[in-house]
């Protein structure tokens, strides 16, 4: 499937729901994922992070649309039809080229350890993610959880999942990238019982000054839909992703970049092929 029609069927998803009985913030389009799709299909290596499902904020009541600026044409729409794909395409496809939120600034620092980023300014162009579901709630996914009927709430999270995991075969990363924590481990391919081991543990802040809770950080490889295999990376929960210092950040992107490609990063200007002497040892993903 490509990434048109499944745009298609995530568009008449978001028409078909009674949006005031589940709790779905209004004026919004669902966020199938944000950033540059067709960069993402070309770089050498695809990285996906993953949030529950949008925040509210991203349609701030000022300006419902200033980060999806192509959208405004949605604007007055009851429903937004097939001949509408194209401009909600290039609405998430810029997302990043406009005011994005400072949410993913907390992302940059691993990314860029794997020469990757949401900006085009690496080698790498990373895409972000929802498991929980593309709908933007009126509340947080973990107060949405408490306030709307557990009816609506397990269908939209089931739709949810069930989008993603759709989406990452057509997407297939090879890393994914997400620090929703344990509880959500199982969410991910649970027929496949995965094994998750310990990553990495910040028990110092950057400083050498032990932490009084140390960070965690776990990976399991997973075999996608399409067979295609990938390295999955969860890190603890907390108020923001990856509460460790920016050059621990890197540490761990540089950190993945070996496990999965089996050789240290090189500067952005450097090529796949001008790299390729310097291994460490065998990558983890073939």
């Amino acid at each position: 499937m490509s990434i048109e029609e499944y745009a298609e069927h995530i568009l008449s998803y978001f028409n078909s729901i009674d949006k005031k009985h589940y709790g779905i913030h209004i004026p919004s389009i669902p966020l199938l994922y944000l950033g540059n799709y067709k960069a993402y299909n070309e770089s050498p290596l695809k990285v996906v992070t993953v949030d529950t499902n949008p925040s509210k904020k991203e349609f701030p009541n000022h300006s419902p649309f200033c980060r999806f600026q192509e959208a405004n044409k949605l604007f007055y729409k009851e429903t937004i039809e097939k001949e509408d794909v194209p401009t909600y395409l290039n609405a998430i496809n810029n997302y990043f080229n406009y005011n994005s939120s400072e949410w993913y600034e907390n992302f940059e620092p691993i990314l860029n350890g794997m020469n990757a980023s949401y900006y085009p300014n690496q080698q790498s162009t990373v895409l972000h993610t929802f498991m929980c579901s593309p709908l933007t709630t009126i509340e947080p996914w973990s107060k949405y959880e408490k306030t709307i009927s557990p009816m609506f709430v397990h269908e939209v999270a089931h739709t949810g999942l069930s989008v993603w995991m759709r989406l990452l075969d057509i997407l297939a990363p090879d890393v994914v990238l997400t620090s929703l924590g344990d509880n959500y481990r199982n969410w991910f391919y649970p027929e496949q019982n995965l094994e998750w081991v310990k990553f990495k543990v910040f028990d110092k802040t950057k400083n050498g000054r032990e932490k009084s809770r140390p960070y965690k950080v776990h990976c399991v490889v997973a075999k996608q839909g399409t067979g295609k295999k990938c390295l999955i990376v969860l890190g603890d929960r907390n108020i923001l992703p990856f509460m460790v210092s920016g050059s621990q950040k890197t540490m761990l992107g540089e950190k993945i970049y070996i496990i999965i490609k089996g050789r240290v990063p090189k500067p952005r200007h450097v090529t796949e092929e001008q790299a390729a002497p310097e291994k460490t040892s065998e990558p983890v993903i073939q």
